[in-house]
């Protein structure tokens, strides 16, 4: 559950932390003092630098989600921090390391936050704290998409191009860099010329404003007319019926975000045998997260691999954090900083 227990020794100090009593608009996040948890034998205590902003937090905070949380809670699922207890079962986490979480028994918009021993994860070196935030969600997503979701039904002798449709994104920026790991060639869309500018200077070898009505037909004439292998889609209600126009053979669609309904012409799925697969991080298996999660440990031991990180909020302003990340055109990663106000 999101909401766990609270410990209930008395003499627990306070901490900060956004609660969440009623489902609802950005009004519903307030910042309360809270006992901080206790942890048991089996949690780990972290206390939390910088938490990570996702679309999915204002879901559930507004009650719009198949699965809610028990009222009351505290929001956020990606943090990074430092640990500073470790219950009396758990193996392999040393006090006083510095971690990146995906996922939290007790929320990370707080000051600490309990954790399973599969939540936490060491962070690299030359990684902030800010930029551990920023791993979770956007790069476990980006993994799930790109290697385990989108496997070629046949195999192939060259490596794939990827068009990642809206990459100035903290999803987007992690998928470019993921396939850029393992020698995809990126072809990358933003909205502004500053999303443009930093797609580019993440490696995509092309980019396209995604605005411009044309850029299907230039992404075409970018692949000499074969169509791309894979695209990653944030927005699939606008643009799924034109994805499909520019697939080669046996081309898939990593649908990742959409916001609505969206109509498609099949015939072309059937003219290029061409998938359509749903990306879930809640579908992934026990075993799947582990993968995603021992592969970007590692994955930023390369000190040229940074999270970019676009806007940072202290505690005290998490509506406007929440307002933001929906409306803002996104260029990289929205963190929260519990220790600031």
């Amino acid at each position: 559950g999101i909401n766990a227990e609270y410990g209930s020794t008395s003499a627990v100090s306070p901490m900060k932390a956004v609660r969440v009593h009623k489902f609802g608009p950005e009004s519903v996040l307030q910042v309360e003092q809270i006992p901080i948890p206790v942890p048991k034998p089996d949690q780990v205590l972290v206390q939390i630098k910088a938490a990570g902003i996702n679309p999915i937090d204002t879901y559930l905070r507004s009650g719009q989600y198949p699965i809610l949380p028990a009222l009351p809670f505290t929001p956020g699922r990606d943090g990074s921090g430092i640990v500073i207890e470790v219950g009396s079962e758990v193996k392999g986490i040393e006090k006083g390391s510095r971690v990146w979480l995906v996922g939290s028994e007790t929320g990370t918009y707080a000051q600490f936050a309990l954790c399973k021993p599969s939540q936490v994860h060491p962070l690299a070196e030359n990684l902030t704290f800010e930029e551990g935030a920023g791993i979770g969600i956007p790069y476990c997503t980006a993994f799930r998409a790109l290697i385990q979701r989108a496997a070629p039904s046949r195999p192939s002798d060259h490596p794939p191009t990827v068009l990642i449709h809206g990459a100035s994104g903290s999803v987007g920026v992690a998928a470019i860099q993921v396939a850029l790991a393992h020698s995809f060639k990126v072809i990358g869309t933003a909205g502004s010329q500053e999303g443009l500018d930093l797609i580019r200077s993440l490696g995509c070898s092309v980019v396209f404003n995604h605005h411009e009505p044309k850029h299907y037909e230039h992404v075409l004439f970018a692949t000499n007319g074969k169509g791309v292998d894979i695209i990653v889609e944030m927005l699939a209600n606008e643009n799924l019926g034109e994805d499909l126009k520019i697939l080669g053979p046996g081309g898939r669609v990593m649908v990742v975000g959409s916001r609505g309904d969206v109509t498609i012409t099949p015939r072309f799925l059937m003219s290029f045998e061409a998938d359509i697969r749903g990306v879930s991080l809640l579908k992934a298996s026990e075993a799947e997260m582990k993968e995603a999660c021992d592969y970007l440990t590692h994955f930023f031991d390369r000190p040229e691999r940074r999270v970019v990180i676009a806007k940072r909020y202290g505690l005290n302003h998490v509506q406007e954090a929440h307002r933001d990340i929906l409306s803002v055109s996104a260029k990289g990663r929205t963190v929260l900083l519990p220790f600031d106000d």
